[in-house]
C-alpha cells in the first residue's frame, strides 16, 4: 500500500512571544497508508490539532520532516498541497447563502483556475462526491438550511471533490448527535476501503475510535505518543494511562471506563442469557454490585420469563422481592443496607 503520510523525528509545537519554543511531543514517527483510517486520540490540550496542522503545513514543525505522498510539506506549493491533502476543520465555515452544490464546487478549486469556472470533468466529480456522502439529494439546498450533520456530509463531499488520497478531519463528529457520528464514521470508513483513501481525523469520541479505526494515534497529557491497532494499545494499558484520571479508569476487561465506586458486593444473576441478562448485570454495576461467582453474594436476582414480559426476583440476605422493571428493582436494592 502507499504511504500517504510519513514524519521522522517530528517536534510539533508553537513559539511563544517571546520566541521560545513551547514543545507538545517530540521525536514523533508516524506512517498512514493509502487505504487506513486512523483516529488520532487524547484529552484535551494535548495537541491533536497542532500535529494535525503540522501535517498538514499549515503550522511548522519545530524539528523533523513532514512527507505528504513523498515530498517534503515545506517544499509543496498551495496548490499541490491541495491536490494531495483536503481538509475538513472543526470550525463551521459561514456559507449560508451557498448552496450545497455550490460549497461542494469549492473542493475543485486546485483545477478550475482563477475564475473558478467548472469544467464536464469537474461537474462529475462534484456530482460523484455528492453521492458517495448521501447528500445529492439535496443539492439545490442552502447550506444554512441544513442540521449540523448534513453540513458536515457536505464538508466532507467538498473534501471528496477535491480528488485528493488523503484527507485529514479535525474532529469530525464534534456537536453531532449519536445517529450523526456513526453516519459520518460509516461514510469516512467506506471511503478509506472502498476508493482506496488515507484518512486521518482527530476524536473525542473513544468508543466509536475503537470500534472503527484501523490505527489509534494516541497523545497523552505528557507528550508520549503511541500507535497501533486499537484492540493492542487497550491491551497494553495505553489507553488507561492516556485517559484515566481522577481515579476513572479504561476497564480493559470490557472495553469501557469506570467511576470511582466502593463495591458493595457481589451478585449472582441467573436466568435467562442474552440482552436481559447483559442490561441486568449492568444495572447491578452502575449501583455497586459486581457480578461474579461466589459461595455467598450479597444479591441473587433470578431473572423470569413470563407473558407479560421479564420478571426480576431479587434475594438479599435479609429480604427479597420481585419487579417487573429494572427501575424498580434497582431503587429497592439502593433503599437497603445491603453488602
Amino acid at each position: 500500500m502507499r504511504t500517504l503520510i510519513r514524519a521522522e523525528g517530528l517536534s510539533i509545537g508553537y513559539k511563544t512571544r517571546r520566541k521560545v519554543r513551547k514543545t507538545i511531543a517530540a521525536d514523533l514517527s508516524l506512517d498512514l497508508k493509502a487505504g487506513d483510517l486512523v483516529c488520532l486520540v487524547g484529552p484535551n490540550g494535548c495537541g491533536k490539532s497542532t500535529l494535525l496542522w503540522t501535517i498538514t503545513g499549515l503550522l511548522p514543525p519545530l524539528s523533523g520532516e513532514v512527507y505528504l505522498g513523498g515530498r517534503d510539506v515545506r517544499a509543496l506549493a498551495p496548490l499541490e498541497r491541495a491536490k494531495l491533502v483536503s481538509v475538513v476543520l472543526t470550525n463551521p465555515v459561514q456559507a449560508g447563502q451557498l448552496s450545497v452544490y455550490d460549497v461542494c464546487g469549492l473542493g475543485r478549486y486546485p483545477y478550475t483556475g482563477w475564475l473558478g469556472s467548472l469544467t464536464d470533468i469537474d461537474r462529475r466529480q462534484v456530482e460523484q462526491a455528492l453521492d458517495a456522502v448521501g447528500v445529492a439529494s439535496f443539492a439545490d439546498r442552502f447550506l444554512d438550511e441544513l442540521s449540523d450533520g448534513e453540513r458536515q456530509k457536505v464538508m466532507i463531499a467538498r473534501a471528496l471533490a477535491q480528488n485528493s488520497r488523503l484527507m485529514i478531519l479535525d474532529e469530525p463528529t464534534a456537536y453531532l448527535d449519536v445517529p450523526y457520528r456513526m453516519e459520518i464514521m460509516h461514510i469516512l470508513r467506506s471511503l478509506a476501503r472502498n476508493e482506496d483513501r488515507g484518512i486521518l481525523l482527530s476524536t473525542h469520541d473513544l468508543d466509536l475510535a475503537m470500534r472503527t479505526a484501523d490505527h489509534l494515534w494516541a497523545i497523552s497529557r505528557e507528550g508520549r505518543f503511541y500507535c497501533g491497532a486499537p484492540e493492542d494499545l487497550a491491551l497494553d494499558g495505553v489507553i488507561s494511562e492516556v485517559f484515566g484520571i481522577g481515579g476513572i479508569n479504561y476497564d480493559v476487561g470490557c472495553g469501557q471506563f469506570r467511576m470511582p465506586a466502593p463495591p458493595r458486593g457481589t451478585v449472582a444473576v441467573s436466568g435467562e442469557d442474552g440482552k436481559i441478562r447483559f442490561w441486568t448485570e449492568r444495572a447491578m454495576q452502575r449501583i455497586g454490585f459486581v457480578p461474579g461467582a461466589g459461595d455467598d453474594p450479597a444479591v441473587r436476582v433470578a431473572i423470569r420469563e413470563t407473558e407479560a414480559g421479564p420478571l426480576w426476583e431479587v434475594r438479599t440476605r435479609e429480604d427479597a422481592g420481585r419487579f417487573s422493571s429494572l427501575t424498580d428493582c434497582t431503587a429497592w436494592l439502593r433503599e437497603r443496607d445491603v453488602g
